[in-house]
């Protein structure tokens, strides 16, 4: 699975650490990684394309208003990728992704275990589980 989010502290270190990866590894037999984890070489752009494009589920978060995050996410949906739309509680959805289910969570600690089970919800929807 790819992981579409901002590369900043908060997002990579906790949220896609913390709560996407564990998530999406148990029990699924499926591993999740984001675009600051490819090295090497190459055309940014294309590597994330090629991901977007081999997954069989994008997970996404819209928390903040990021342009590389949305254009990913188009991308996703242009190729058909069932995505997962991620977005903090009392975060104004823009008009394009408003009609989209997404998974509201809150940041604390209560609001974890939610969106964990949630987000474990979705994935095995998607997949037929």
């Amino acid at each position: 699975m790819f992981v579409v989010i901002p590369l900043s502290n908060y997002y990579t270190e906790e949220l896609y650490a913390q709560v996407i990866k564990p998530t999406v590894n148990e029990g699924n037999k499926l591993s999740a990684h984001h675009a600051g984890e490819t090295l090497g070489p190459g055309i940014i752009i294309k590597d994330i394309e090629n991901a977007i494009s081999e997954s069989k589920i994008v997970i996404s978060d819209i928390t903040e208003c990021n342009p590389n995050v949305y254009y990913e996410i188009g991308y996703a949906h242009a190729s058909k990728i069932p995505t997962i739309i991620l977005v903090q509680t009392g975060v104004k959805l823009p008009f394009d992704l408003s009609g989209y289910r997404c998974i509201f969570y809150e940041n604390s600690i209560g609001g974890k275990g939610k969106l964990v089970e949630r987000l474990g919800n979705a994935i095995r929807e998607i997949l037929g589980r």
